[in-house]
Order: C-alpha cells, then sequence, then structure tokens
C-alpha cells in the first residue's frame, strides 16, 4: 500500500461540512465518490473539520491506496470533482504521515466588510456588517486568546474530555474598510473560532465588555458564550507539518 496527501482548496457554501453525513453533500463525500470511480482507498483523513458553509484554501487529505502512480490521482480527481473542490497537490507520504494528527498548527482567516463598501457577491464569500470596527479595542481585547487555554465556553461541544488548546498567533488586518482576523493554533474545538470571532464582534457592538468576555475564558461563566460568526467569513487559511 501507498500513503498519499492530498492539498486541496474549496468553496463551502455548497457543502454541508467537510465531514461524511448520510444523505448531505459534503467534501468528504465528494472526494470518496471520485475515488471510488478509479482505484481502491483506505483510511481517508482530513487534517481538520470545517462546518457547513466555511471555505478552505488549503486543506489537507491523507489515504492509502494499492495505485502507484500519483499523477493518475492527481488528474482523474482534477477530472472528476466538482468545480467547488480544487486539487493543488498530490503527493506520496511515508505510510506514518496522518492528515490531521501528523498536522502542528493549523491557521484560519476571517473575512469582514463594511455594508457601504460590499458587492452582492461578496455575501457568497465575506461577512458583511453595518457599522464600523474598532480596529485598536479588537487587536488589544484578542490577546486574552494567546497562550494555552481551557475554551470549552467557545466551543460546541462542551462535553469534550480535552478543551485546552494552545493559540500562537491572533490578530486584524484593516485596509479599505475590509477587515481579515487570523488565528494559528495546534488544533482547534467545534466552532471555536466562530465562537472567537462572534465574541469580538459582540465586543464591538457593546453586547459585552472585555471583562465579560474573559469571563468565560477563565471558567468563571459555565455556560458557553452566546455568540457564533456565521460561516461564509471563514476560511480554513493553512496547514502546516
Amino acid at each position: 500500500m501507498f500513503k498519499y496527501r492530498l492539498d486541496i482548496a474549496y468553496d463551502g457554501k455548497e457543502f454541508f461540512g467537510s465531514q461524511i453525513q448520510p444523505q448531505k453533500r459534503t467534501v468528504e463525500g465528494e472526494i470518496r465518490k471520485q475515488l471510488l470511480k478509479f482505484c481502491d482507498f483506505q483510511n481517508l483523513v482530513f487534517s481538520g473539520r470545517t462546518d457547513a458553509g466555511v471555505h478552505a484554501k488549503h486543506q489537507v487529505v491523507s489515504f492509502e491506496s494499492s495505485l502507484e502512480d500519483k499523477s493518475k490521482i492527481n488528474k482523474a480527481l482534477s477530472n472528476l470533482l466538482p468545480e467547488d473542490i480544487a486539487i493543488n497537490n498530490v503527493e506520496k507520504v511515508s505510510l506514518d504521515f496522518d492528515a490531521r494528527y501528523s498536522a502542528i498548527s493549523r491557521s484560519y482567516c476571517y473575512f469582514i466588510k463594511t455594508i457601504d463598501t460590499s458587492h452582492p457577491i461578496d455575501r457568497l464569500s465575506t461577512l458583511i456588517v453595518n457599522r464600523p470596527l474598532d480596529l485598536d479595542l479588537l487587536k488589544k481585547v484578542s490577546q486574552i486568546f494567546l497562550g494555552e487555554n481551557d475554551f470549552r465556553n467557545f466551543s460546541k461541544n462542551k462535553d469534550k474530555k480535552n478543551t485546552l488548546r494552545t493559540i500562537t498567533e491572533i490578530g486584524w488586518k484593516e485596509k479599505d474598510n475590509k477587515y481579515e482576523f487570523y488565528i494559528s493554533g495546534n488544533s482547534f474545538l467545534w466552532e471555536m473560532v466562530r465562537t472567537i470571532i462572534g465574541s469580538l464582534l459582540a465586543l464591538n457592538d457593546m453586547k459585552i465588555n472585555e471583562n465579560n468576555l474573559k469571563s468565560y475564558l477563565s471558567l468563571e461563566q459555565t455556560e458557553r458564550i452566546p455568540y457564533v460568526a456565521p460561516p461564509q467569513g471563514l476560511y480554513l487559511w493553512k496547514v502546516e507539518y
């Protein structure tokens, strides 16, 4: 058997997430369906799960197959996959490579525009807001998430045994009323990135203050913070090994 690594990108708006689900269109489902047409395979693994409507500029998939020719895999998948999934690269890797567990870092970007600069098509891939963002405030408060913290109050799955995660980079960029939030870490919980963004936007809108936000991170609060950004602005941006 040979182990392969696929580097892919996809437009998430027509998918019910990356992970296969019965009777739902998913990225994994599409890849499995097309692989079955020309090769045997097993142990198909994604670097991480993306939710319904979330995009990926760089997602990594690994699987094993008896097929020896990587160029055949590249050509076949590029021809067979729908236009909202792109194959960026195919390579043979060692048998101990695992797209999920071999990854050391994952990075996400979230894109926001103010309504006066938006174009109708932006609504498919960007969050449109009708108020200015206080970038200085957002940059300052974002730093509370750096380092290792317990993110159970920032996840949809509060019952997960290990909710400690390490954030290595976080910040904001702005140009012409277009905003980019970026975050990197070892791994992320279910809806964790969208909840962090939603919470920061709630702070911007004065729905909560910095101390309220910190209380969810320090676990003084026991409930999940009730602010989750919509999926269309979020991209899995980079996976590092």
